[in-house]
């Protein structure tokens, strides 16, 4: 299993707990949790994963404490943060990932985007939706 480059896992049973299976994915490029109980401490047991290139956690509990945590990961280029409990503070985190491209962050909890922190975001795509209904 090693050798697994895609991992689709959305909408599963997924919690904390499981990412000990994916801690020898060393090929592991995308991602998907999305709608999992995954939680901040959960994917700080990722930070292992460094050819990690997109990560879909929408639908879950993450913050910018769970994203800080994986800030580092040298190939990380697309996260999808959709409907997740970030706020304002997790624009100085983004300022330190300069490879992310594309974000995603609709109906999270950034509720005062301002284009000042909009203009810090390295990415070429950002897609961010203030409506949390």
């Amino acid at each position: 299993m090693p050798h697994i480059r895609e991992l689709y896992l959305n909408y599963t049973p997924f919690i904390d707990e499981d990412t000990t299976h994916l801690s020898g994915l060393s090929q592991l490029r995308c991602l998907a949790l999305g709608g999992t109980k995954i939680t901040d401490d959960g994917l700080a047991r990722l930070s292992n994963l460094t050819a990690l290139e997109e990560l879909i956690v929408n639908d879950t509990t993450i913050t910018e404490g769970g994203v800080k945590s994986i800030a580092h990961l040298p190939n990380l280029r697309f996260m999808c943060l959709t409907a997740t409990k970030v706020t304002d503070s997790l624009f100085g985190v983004l300022e330190r990932m300069p490879k992310l491209e594309t974000l995603f962050l609709d109906k999270a909890l950034c509720d005062t985007v301002t284009d000042e922190q909009r203009s810090r975001i390295p990415c070429k795509i950002v897609s961010i939706s203030e409506d949390h209904t």
